[in-house]
């Protein structure tokens, strides 16, 4: 009788083992910050907790005061501070996302305001004519936009709208909403990138989810730093896997990723490692050389956290 016990007992725990790795298979979607960190090299330069409220640009831009919270304050000054150190003197930054619904808008919407908050002038432009969730948050949707610069009808002036929140402008995507082309290379687009770099101390770029619209890569180009948005449960591995490989070419900076969707247990840790590493930092760093080291050694990835840790 024992023998057949034990002989259930293996095979079930075998097809309960076969199960788990058929699921992780199919679903690998992100699930913790340390996930993220195991599997890719990027640099994480901030992680924002998961909240039933404020979950879109919508909700804040009706309620400006809930960013005065602490917690927010704490989560979107730490992120500040890894990406400014990042940035250096760049002003255009891009954030990307592999699809849609992964936080991108918001991210672009947070570290917009908390760049502002500092007294810089900051403009946030909406390049994604597909799905304008920030100009409609921002309700400048329907108003004169991008695309009526790009046609030569109106001036930078003219397609710009304050917000409620101190410092920050924004550009909308337009009215014409049966054009959802931008092109990129155009004389057009790159006096509009040269005129805000001169009006502005930094412009954050919404676009579009570049696994859906490829072009965008072009844009990045363009630009002085990428960012890369992560939602927890939301994006895939695979999905950031086929990213990383549109944007692996492009000549830029890679400053990091932004995590959110972050649950308050692990938002505590990351935030006790984050600590430790910052206080390790300065005796670690000078004992090792990892310039020639290849992206994914550990080391090279220690020293890449340790970095914007700092």
């Amino acid at each position: 009788m024992l023998f057949y016990i034990a002989i259930g007992l293996f095979f079930g725990l075998g097809v309960a083992a076969l199960i788990i790795f058929g699921i992780d298979l199919i679903d690998n979607r992100i699930r913790m910050v340390s996930d993220f960190e195991k599997f890719f090299s990027i640099p994480v330069l901030g992680a924002f907790q998961s909240r039933d409220k404020y979950t879109s640009v919508r909700e804040f831009n009706s309620n400006p005061e809930a960013l005065n919270d602490n917690n927010y304050r704490k989560e979107l000054g730490e992120a500040r501070v890894n990406f400014s150190q990042r940035l250096g003197d760049g002003k255009l930054v891009g954030l990307v996302s592999p699809g849609s619904k992964e936080g991108k808008t918001l991210t672009s919407f947070l570290l917009a305001q908390e760049v502002a908050q500092t007294g810089k002038r900051v403009l946030i432009v909406d390049l994604d004519v597909y799905s304008p969730m920030m100009s409609n948050d921002m309700q400048v949707k329907g108003k004169s936009g991008l695309q009526d610069y790009l046609f030569g009808e109106m001036s930078l002036d003219e397609v710009t709208y304050s917000t409620k929140f101190a410092n920050l402008d924004i550009v909308g995507v337009g009215q014409n909403f049966y054009n959802t082309e931008i092109y990129y290379d155009s004389q057009r687009f790159e006096s509009f990138l040269n005129e805000v770099s001169s009006h502005y101390d930094m412009v954050f770029f919404d676009t579009p989810a570049l696994l859906y619209v490829p072009e965008v890569a072009e844009f990045l180009q363009k630009v002085d730093g990428l960012v890369y948005t992560v939602k927890i449960k939301e994006t895939s591995r695979s999905s950031f896997n086929r990213l990383l490989s549109k944007t692996k070419l492009i000549d830029i900076t890679k400053l990091g990723a932004i995590v959110i969707g972050v649950s308050e247990t692990e938002l505590d840790t990351y935030g006790k490692k984050h600590e430790y590493y910052k206080r390790r930092r300065r005796s670690m760093l000078p004992e090792y050389d990892t310039e020639d080291l290849p992206l994914a050694h550990p080391l090279k990835r220690k020293v890449a956290f340790q970095n914007v840790a700092g």
